[in-house]
């Protein structure tokens, strides 16, 4: 499995079964979901299921197991007494409705009193989050960005088609990430009988430099995974360029007609992480 997650499907928390269908999926990563898609009256059920299910699912070769958490001021804190100090605790934590870095230092630090070294994903959902960007991207404990489109557009009243009506937002956080050094994830495309429409916004967002995109639906998984996934060529001069770069032991050099410097080795470094034999890594 790629160490950076193409796919990254979201499941709700309080149904075990789709918990169950949703690790036996081509997903990456799957996140169970204690916010939007557990009703209020549901969300204790779903902690108690989600911990269940953190220390019965992990096995060799099942996707990364993370969760979103509820915001620090609507339940936060009771999902994280929940879910983490229990038998497992998740590989990362997405922390929704990211406003500024206060919001995520305020979840690493509950996460620090727990003796917890839990990664955070921050989600960028709202105005200000996008304009707080770097900040967040440049937070400790902050392992990657994830971009919530569907209700950015609702913010700012945009008209969300497979255009580029949130372009200015999907560049300032893959910029934010790629200045901290921290992978993104594109937003949802929520037509789940759209095929095309659903690779056509991946190669977007790839083109644009994400590392990959959230599913709400196994049937995404595999379109994402195809657009994410290098090719065997792209690999094979992947490969090329890091072999000659570390035996130059840091000068530029000469690779399939092109001059290799450091940016371009990093580049294929960033590859070959989505190779299928890289190791497992958050």
């Amino acid at each position: 499995m790629p160490s950076i997650a193409r796919s990254t499907l979201f499941t709700p928390g309080d149904e075990p079964e789709m918990m169950r269908k949703a690790v036996d999926t081509e997903a990456d990563a799957v996140t169970l979901d204690l916010e939007d898609s557990v009703a209020p009256a549901s969300k204790p059920t779903a902690r108690e299921e989600v911990c269940r299910f953190l220390d019965s699912a992990a096995r060799e070769g099942s996707p990364r197991l993370g969760v979103r958490m509820n915001p620090l001021s609507a339940g936060g804190s009771d999902d994280l007494n929940a879910i983490i100090g229990g038998p497992r605790d998740p590989a990362y934590l997405v922390v929704p409705m990211v406003d500024r870095a206060s919001d995520v230092r305020a979840v690493t630090a509950e996460l620090d009193d727990r003796g917890s070294s839990v990664s955070v994903r921050a989600s960028i959902e709202t105005a200000r989050g996008v304009l707080n960007a770097p900040e967040i991207a440049s937070s400790p404990g902050v392992s990657g960005l994830g971009f919530g489109g569907e209700d950015l557009s609702a913010a700012v009243g945009a008209t969300v088609t497979v255009g580029d009506e949130l372009q200015y937002a999907r560049q300032r956080i893959v910029m934010a990430a790629a200045a901290a050094g921290i992978t993104t994830t594109d937003t949802v495309y929520i037509d789940i009988e759209d095929p095309e429409g659903l690779r056509e916004t991946a190669l977007t967002a790839k083109r644009l430099g994400y590392d990959g995109k959230s599913a709400i639906h196994p049937a995404q998984t595999s379109v994402i995974n195809d657009v994410f996934t290098p090719t065997r060529a792209e690999l094979e001069a992947a490969e090329r360029i890091v072999e000659a770069f570390e035996e130059s032991e840091g000068g530029v050099v000469r690779v399939d007609g092109q001059m290799i410097d450091r940016p371009v080795y990093e580049q294929a470094r960033r590859t070959l992480d989505r190779g299928p034999n890289s190791n497992d890594s958050e």
